[in-house]
């Protein structure tokens, strides 16, 4: 477990906050071995975040089935169908839900 650098503020609504700027290496590239976060991605590697002791979730809506499931964190990134390339999810959402007291 590490901490990040996302700083949450209960109550106050937050939009568009820059959080880094990284260099993950060089892009996909046919021929060529791929770097450890693409590796991760097509091993379907996920974050796991904790927010005060309890684990964040995913939630996924399926409109042909009419179903929505829930994961345990989110994939790293995806792969596309067309072009079987790997691309990194750089940006979250973060809503966390409370019950006043």
């Amino acid at each position: 477990i590490e901490s990040s650098p996302y700083l949450l503020k209960m109550k106050t609504e937050m939009y568009c906050e820059q959080v880094c700027i990284a260099n993950l290496g060089k892009g996909e590239q046919r021929g060529m071995k791929p770097n450890r976060v693409v590796q991760a991605i097509r091993k379907e590697y996920h974050n796991n975040w904790i927010v005060d002791n309890l684990s964040a979730a995913s939630k996924v809506e399926d409109d042909s089935t009419i179903t929505t499931r829930y994961w345990q964190g989110f994939p790293v990134g995806f792969i596309a169908e067309d072009t079987r390339m790997a691309y990194v999810h750089n940006h979250v959402n973060i809503e966390i839900m409370f019950h006043p007291v």
